[in-house]
Formats: structure tokens, C-alpha cells, sequence
């Protein structure tokens, strides 16, 4: 998928649906989300994270943080009750327009519209914490890995990226049992027939395609890009069919 069918996608499901979109609850299709709720959320995500740091003592400045695929603000506006400054950015305008329509501190959290393969809208060394969650999972191969270079860039000495990324299809079931399904969804993958296959079903509506990259290259990258992997934890967030993790570098 290229960068402009991406986009595409992202638009009108930021115009049809755009909560479950970014949390796809399938209670909550059909713009069923209650909104404080679902901004809720993203304070109790956040403040996971900052525990998790508080508890493993991982170091982070608070002044300036970026939200990378910010969709609606969610997490934008929970990390703005640790840090002075906060970024949000998606490549969604109709997600954009959302997240600035509901933003409560303007003073202090901004949301920038990007269509480009990279970050070129931010300056070298300008974030203290750059975070992306259930996002480069929908962002092709090629993308991540720019994406995941830009991410490098933009840290400060010291800052933290901290990032969600399938590593694969999963071959067994949270109780290791072989899978059936990750067996078949393998082989649909390997055919390139998901695109097909989610055309067919979905027909006209926006697609969600899931991606991802090996954990050993992922970890090869960020290390080449001049980061020191804190902690790699595995993650549940796509779902019991793919092997996820969450991962924790600092540059240095």
C-alpha cells in the first residue's frame, strides 16, 4: 500500500469513525464510543507508562513529547499532563481537524497534519519522549523503518522513544496450542492475498491492513540509528493472532 492510499484509508475513517478507529473495540463500531471514556483511556495508558518508567528508573525530561499517529488526540492530550509541550501527528486531515476541535490546551498541545514518509516538520533533536502506539502496525514495512529513523532524529541526547510493532503471525495461541488460524493467516500473507481478501469483505469501506517487522531487525535498526534498547516487552494490542512487542530505546 502506498503512502497515498494510506492516507485515503485514514481520511474517511477519521470522517465515518473515527474513535473506533483508533480503539477498535467492535462493541463500539458505529460511532458508539462515549467520548470522555474514550479519552479516559489514553490518561490510563499514559499513566501505565509513566509508572512503568518511574519503576524501572528510566530517565525522561518533561518538556517536550510527540504522539506519532495521534489520531483524535487521545494519548496527545494525556501526555500533556506530564510534559510542557506536546505534539500529535497523523497523516489523517479529517483526524487532525478532530483532535484540534477537541483540544483543551491549546497553549500547550499541538497537532501537525504530515503526508510525508518522514518528519521533516520537526527539527533534529527537539522531543524528549517520542511514543507511538497501534499505529506503525497499519504503516507498510518500507514506512516503519523510515518512521522508526525519523524517530531517532528527532530525539534529544538521552530522550526515550518508546514504540508498539508486530513482530509477526503468531504460529500458537496464548496457550500453545498450534494455530490453525495463524497457520492460515501466514499462508494469506505470504500469498499477498489479504488485500485482496479485505477488498472483498469491506468492499468500498476504508481497509485497516496490519504489518510488521522481525524483533531482531527492528532492534539492529534502532541501534544502527543511534539507540540503546532499555527493555523489549511482549505486547498485546494486535491482538491474539500476531506476536507484538513494546519497545523501550534511548539515544545516546
Amino acid at each position: 500500500m502506498s503512502l497515498d492510499k494510506l492516507r485515503k484509508n485514514w481520511e474517511q475513517f477519521g470522517r465515518d469513525d473515527p474513535y473506533w478507529a483508533i480503539l477498535t473495540d467492535p462493541t463500539k463500531r458505529g460511532q458508539k464510543w462515549d467520548i470522555e471514556a474514550f479519552y479516559r483511556s489514553g490518561q490510563q495508558e499514559i499513566g501505565h507508562l509513566m509508572h512503568y518508567l518511574e519503576q524501572h528508573t528510566i530517565p525522561v525530561a518533561k518538556e517536550n513529547a510527540l504522539d506519532f499517529g495521534c489520531g483524535a488526540g487521545r494519548l496527545t492530550q494525556a501526555l500533556a499532563d506530564y510534559f510542557q509541550q506536546v505534539t500529535g501527528v497523523d497523516i489523517a486531515e479529517s483526524m487532525i481537524r478532530l483532535s484540534r476541535k477537541r483540544n483543551p490546551r491549546p497553549d500547550r498541545v499541538s497537532f501537525l497534519h504530515n503526508t510525508d514518509p518522514d518528519l521533516r516538520q520537526l527539527s533534529d533533536e527537539s522531543m524528549d519522549l517520542v511514543y507511538s502506539n497501534i499505529t506503525l502496525q497499519h504503516i507498510p514495512p518500507a514506512l516503519i523503518r523510515n518512521y522508526l529513523k525519523e524517530f531517532m532524529r528527532v530525539l534529544r541526547h538521552e530522550g526515550l522513544l518508546v514504540f508498539q510493532l508486530p513482530a509477526g503471525i503468531r504460529d500458537r495461541d496464548p496457550n500453545g496450542r498450534w494455530s490453525w488460524q495463524g497457520w492460515l493467516a501466514r499462508w494469506v500473507y505470504r500469498l499477498r492475498l489479504d488485500g485482496l481478501y479485505r477488498r472483498l469483505r469491506y468492499f468500498k469501506q476504508p481497509i485497516m491492513n496490519m504489518h510488521w517487522l522481525p524483533r531482531k531487525e527492528v532492534e539492529q535498526l534502532v541501534k544502527k540509528a543511534g539507540g540503546e534498547i532499555l527493555a523489549v516487552r511482549p505486547d498485546q494490542s494486535a491482538g491474539p493472532l500476531f506476536e507484538s512487542y513494546r519497545y523501550y530505546v534511548k539515544k545516546v
